[in-house]
């Protein structure tokens, strides 16, 4: 391949540098993601060049008293190391962070980005620095030689590193321990590795002086030795560099400018081209190659940069990223001479004015003297409702003044550009859809905690129809129907309540930086045939998904689970409800409904028992109960009761009717209204009269706002805006969320601290919600007086003979969406008990209780974030409120024991019809043999995958993942970990599914195609119901599980085990220095020399081998020799290649 110089250029130097700075180029550097060539120069400064025509695209400093030693160009910027600091810069220019460090950053040299997506550094130090660019934070710091490190160069198993001596030192990429050291010149000047060959260019020390080597060292990293030198007779190489796409071609230069590109396998055909450099004395400093090989990019110590190319037109990168660019500067409109209607004061430049006659324009100094307009008075109203957070000050526009009234910056004004038009109303961070990296979560290296500002634990959002995520947690928080959901267990396979109360007993126990997975609860959902109907599941297509109207679709959603809910508690055949006869007779009047009756001066309660079947638990707790009563024209009249779960707002053509929203809410609850229904006295069709009057009023409001349409929508607005207009508070609530304080975490010292600028928030200084006034109340109550009739208010209660019942604002689910290019995103507000937080041990830490769930992105906010309504991207879709007495009247909901118990054992069924007894490959449990808390069980499982993988190549040849596989789990096995029967397996089952299986993956997992389907298998058959509540029973009771790879089974399986009850052999011979995974086929043939896996996996053996080698841990450790153990065990694996000998071969 033959290069020929396509374009050159001067670098930008900066400005404000002094004469005495040397402003040659130090390095250049190919973009990896876009068009790009950066070079940074002796002076601080880094500049950008647009693709191979040298255009400037962005420069600016970077350090004003060192120079740029080292650039690299992640996805997230670019990064310019000097001799003391890192900057992360945005490729527009904008700095992201700058890191320094006195103590580990003194003189930096090179830098590289290691597979794991850590910043490793080095320099004339004696400290290799891991930095965490993400967090900005060091991870790890290692020592190294006192000379250092001066190139650093990475491989795909190594770290090359090079110090001023000669000595080339290949390191681990996860432990960063010593591989192979090699010694080459005295002194190097330049290094690079690629495939499997290391190529090295020098001095060498003579008569005390270093003279350039005419030759290059190679290294054949495969059987680490050194190679024949290759000579270089015609000029001194001085920087070298490999050609990513031919793994044994390369390119070296001389300080003069001469270079050539050879194959190391062949180098006796050479042409040397020579660079023209200025006549000056120039000298090469820096090279780099393009991720293509096309281009080739020089710099010199005079600021020139040269650009050399295969072809006219080349490119940086094969799918390189578009470039923004700032926006273009609309032309001067042209004027022609002989136009006399343009005022001359638009001709750009102005002319010059050649006449003697002063313009009009040519005031007297005393007429063009500076006049500062005086500072207006603030509005009397504005300081009247103002309110102090610190020093700062919030008041409600007023809207009085046109300056207040807000602008939109039009379209032609700002040339179409969306940085010129920013969003008066920006939607929060924390509001965002959060898409996590898929390679990290496979990995286990991505970091949820970030994301998690509070004690309580956040759901997966990579799972199809997770859109009911943050619903589900609207749920969860309301103790009596959590508590209730728990308690329940039958035997139909998919139950929407068996599911629902095993996701919520994750959510209890699980750590708060382990997102929960709602899998095993959505194939549930899926299977309901009601929820396709009703448009409930997601579809896969994204442009769909814009179109989806996701206020109807939370408002269906809740209707949906709360009436399936209601009928599969009410059909179950068990008796969920089952407590003790004390219980019954301490609790039985408090868990009754509240019924407004007739005649009555008090509210009466009605005595209903929690056993029967013909009402359940969700019916008391959320059921309306209405009475319909039809007048027709003919006199006619007739009663129909009538059940209602979720209220839905039926807004009134007149806004004048409900100027609050408690009257809103009577007017959708106590309608009348003209329908057409049929009359029997007429016996037809008839308009007839509906009037409704509630005969009871439960305990929990789940409220529709309806604001899926626009007279909805424009009814809100005009009530909010009214508000805003005539209240007269002092704790009225903005709209805007960006006017709001952030709330605080609570301080550590409590009400004893004295710090007057403490930035902590104090129990002290809390200020009460009692005087927050919005459109959506934080409480309301109901009324009933002595003629039954019902009245909705926000004042407490009015007279002694009325019934007074006080509902509290829980919830606030809402659809924010940025702009319509983005997908719509649910999001809820949750109030959340002090129960709770005991419950988490977090009593003390937070103050707040009302968190924003985002998926696993968990927030406080502050009370006016919650009742805020800023309509443009934030759509309140589902208010809940709870009467204030709940917990009080259902506590015996909430002394509900653990309903998962032994009997699950004595249940087992299955469903294979061709399946015989003798092909039972297991001994099921007597009663005997129950497991106690701390028994050890082996466990293991397979799995098959429902759909695969998606992935995309990035620019600089990685794969990342789009979309995740779904797997499901297709056999389980569980093996005595004592007893006479030790080692035998007391579980054994193949796990049935509905959904269409994309790979049994036969190789890894021993699923053969046929053994899931009901109607063809000879194996143990059951349903993953049944076997989840015999795992959910072993971790209730406080079994130890033992296992290799045990995290991703239980992930799978949709399990939380507590980590004491987790005993995995993956991490019990992991070496502390070495980031890999040892399989259990090689455990098994190093420490218990036997062979496994031959030709399938089986889980039952799998199983029994972890036990053997937990056992064999066991004796190590007795013998107190783990760690001597382990690393023998690394040292064969890597002499071995991992593989296990005779059968892998």
């Amino acid at each position: 391949m033959e290069y020929s110089p396509i374009n050159s250029c001067v670098a930008d130097i900066g400005s404000n540098i002094g004469a005495d700075r040397q402003t040659g180029v130090s390095c250049v550097t190919f973009d990896t993601h876009e068009e790009l060539l950066w070079m940074g120069n002796a002076s601080g400064h880094l500049t950008s060049y647009y693709s191979y025509t040298l255009d400037k695209y962005t420069s600016f400093h970077v350090d004003h008293n060192n120079d740029i030693r080292d650039v690299l160009t992640p996805v997230s910027g670019v990064l310019a190391l000097t001799k003391d600091s890192l900057r992360l810069s945005k490729r527009r220019g904008l700095t992201i962070f700058t890191h320094k460090s006195e103590l580990l950053m003194r003189d930096m040299q090179c830098m590289t980005l290691l597979p794991s997506g850590l910043l490793l550094m080095a320099g004339h130090q004696e400290k290799l620095i891991e930095l965490d660019i993400e967090r900005v934070k060091h991870v790890r710091v290692t020592d190294i030689a006192e000379s250092g490190c001066v190139i650093m160069k990475q491989h795909p198993q190594f770290v090359c590193l090079a110090d001023p001596n000669g000595k080339i030192t290949l390191r681990d990429t996860v432990s960063l321990k010593i591989q192979q050291e090699f010694q080459s010149h005295s002194m190097l000047s330049s290094i690079d590795v690629c495939g499997n060959y290391l190529i090295t260019c020098g001095f060498s020390e003579r008569h005390g002086n270093y003279i350039a080597d005419h030759f290059l060292m190679l290294y054949d990293l495969r059987q680490m030795k050194a190679v024949a030198p290759i000579p270089m007779p015609n000029f001194s190489p001085y920087l070298i560099k490999f050609l990513p796409k031919f793994a044994a071609k390369c390119c070296v230069v001389s300080q003069t400018g001469q270079f050539n590109v050879f194959d190391v396998g062949d180098y006796s055909q050479r042409y040397i081209h020579s660079i023209q450099l200025p006549p000056t004395g120039a000298s090469i400093t820096s090279l780099d190659v393009s991720s293509t090989g096309q281009a080739l990019a020089f710099g010199d110590d005079h600021n020139f940069i040269y650009l050399y190319g295969a072809c006219g037109e080349v490119d940086f990168n094969m799918n390189s990223k578009q470039t923004e660019f700032a926006d273009p500067i609309e032309p001067v409109r042209p004027v022609p001479i002989t136009d006399l209607c343009t005022p001359v004061s638009e001709i750009s430049p102005f002319p010059y004015w050649a006449v003697n006659d002063k313009l009009l324009s040519d005031l007297p100094p005393d007429m063009c003297r500076k006049t500062y307009r005086p500072v207006p008075a603030i509005d009397p109203d504005i300081l009247r409702t103002i309110r102090m957070v610190g020093s700062i000050g919030y008041a409600p526009n007023q809207g009085k003044s046109r300056l207040q009234m807000r602008t939109a910056v039009t379209a032609d004004s700002a040339n179409g550009s969306k940085r010129n038009s920013p969003e008066d109303n920006e939607m929060p961070h924390r509001y965002y859809f959060l898409e996590p990296n898929y390679d990290k979560i496979d990995k286990d290296e991505y970091d949820f905690s970030r994301y998690n500002h509070s004690p309580f634990v956040g759901l997966d959002s990579t799972l199809p129809n997770s859109y009911s995520n943050n619903m589900i947690q609207a749920l969860y928080f309301i103790r009596p129907l959590c508590a209730g959901i728990m308690g329940h267990v039958c035997k139909k396979e998919y139950c929407l309540v068996c599911e629902l109360g095993f996701l919520f007993h994750m959510l209890d126990i699980s750590p708060k930086h382990t997102p929960c997975m709602a899998n095993n609860l959505l194939r549930a959902f899926r299977t309901m045939p009601e929820a396709s109907a009703l448009n409930l599941i997601f579809p896969d297509d994204e442009t769909i998904r814009k179109t989806i109207n996701y206020v109807k679709l939370s408002q269906q959603w809740l209707r949906f689970i709360l009436s399936q809910l209601d009928s599969e508690e009410t059909k179950s055949s068990n008796d969920v409800f089952e407590i003790s006869g004390d219980d019954q007779q301490s609790n039985g009047n408090k868990s009754d409904t509240k019924t407004l009756s007739s005649g009555s001066d008090q509210q009466s309660t009605t005595t209903q028992s929690l056993s029967s079947s013909s009402s359940s638990f969700i019916n008391d707790l959320f059921a309306l109960s209405l009475l319909r009563i039809y007048q027709c024209k003919c006199d006619h009249q007739w009663e129909q009761p009538h059940k209602s779960f979720p209220i839905t707002l039926s807004y009134p053509t007149d806004n004048l009717k409900c100027t609050e929203f408690v009257d809103l809410l009577k007017h959708s609850v106590l309608t009348e209204q003209t329908i057409q229904t049929y009359c029997e006295k007429c016996a037809k069709y008839q308009h007839v009269v509906e009037r409704r009057e509630a005969k009871s009023i439960p305990h929990i409001l789940a409220i529709n706002t309806g604001l899926d349409n626009e007279q909805a929508v424009r009814f809100w607005k005009n009530q909010v805006d009214s508000m805003s207009t005539n209240n007269d508070s002092t704790r009225y609530v903005p709209t805007s969320v960006q006017e709001m304080p952030t709330p605080k975490k609570a301080c550590r010292y409590g009400n004893n601290c004295n710090r007057s600028d403490c930035k902590f928030s104090h129990e002290k200084n809390k200020e009460s919600t009692k005087d927050i006034v919005s459109w959506i109340p934080l409480s309301f109550g109901i009324t009933v007086d002595e003629n039954d009739k019902i009245d909705f208010t926000t004042s407490s209660k009015t007279s002694e003979t009325d019934c007074f019942i006080e509902y509290e604002l829980m919830s606030v689910t809402s659809v924010v969406k940025k702009n319509e290019a983005h997908i719509s995103n649910i999001v809820s507000a949750i109030r959340v008990d002090k129960e709770y937080f005991e419950h988490r041990s977090a009593t003390d830490e937070y103050h707040n209780n009302w968190f924003l769930f985002n998926h696993y992105s968990i927030n406080p906010i502050t009370v006016e974030e919650v009742v805020s309504n800023d309509l443009h991207w934030k759509v309140p879709s589902v208010l809940i409120y709870v009467r204030k007495d709940l917990n009080q009247l259902h506590s015996n909901l909430l002394a509900m024991n653990n309903a998962v118990t032994e009997d699950v054992f004595g249940e087992d069924l299955n469903l294979a019809s061709k399946a015989r007894r003798g092909s039972i490959s297991f001994t099921p449990l007597t009663i005997d043999e129950m497991p106690k808390k701390g028994d050890f069980v082996a466990m293991d499982a397979e799995f098959v995958t429902l759909n695969q993988e998606e992935t995309e190549l990035r620019a600089d040849g990685t794969r990342s993942t789009i979309k995740p596989s779904q797997k499901s789990v297709a056999r389980i096995s569980c093996v005595r970990g004592s007893g006479p029967l030790e080692g035998q397996p007391f579980i054994d089952d193949y796990i049935t599914t509905q959904d269409q299986v994309a790979d049994y993956l036969t190789k890894f997992s021993g699923i053969q195609p046929g053994d899931l389907e009901v109607g063809i298998s000879s194996k143990h058959l059951t349903t993953l119901k049944s076997t989840y509540m015999k795992l959910r029973f072993l971790v209730d009771t406080g079994v130890i599980f033992v296992g290799h790879g045990l995290r991703n089974d239980f992930r799978v399986i949709n399990l939380v085990v507590p980590p004491e009850q987790v005993i995995d052999t993956v991490f019990l011979f992991q070496s502390p220095n070495f980031k890999r995974m040892v399989s259990l086929r090689f455990l098994a043939w190093h420490f218990l020399d036997i062979t496994i896996q031959s030709e399938t996996h089986d889980s039952i053996e799998d199983a029994k081998t972890a036990l053997l080698l937990y056992k064999k841990y066991l004796e190590l450790k007795a013998l107190n020799c783990t760690d001597e153990a382990i690393e023998n065990l690394y040292d064969v694996g890597r002499n071995s290649g991992w593989r296990v000998p005779g059968n892998d071969d």
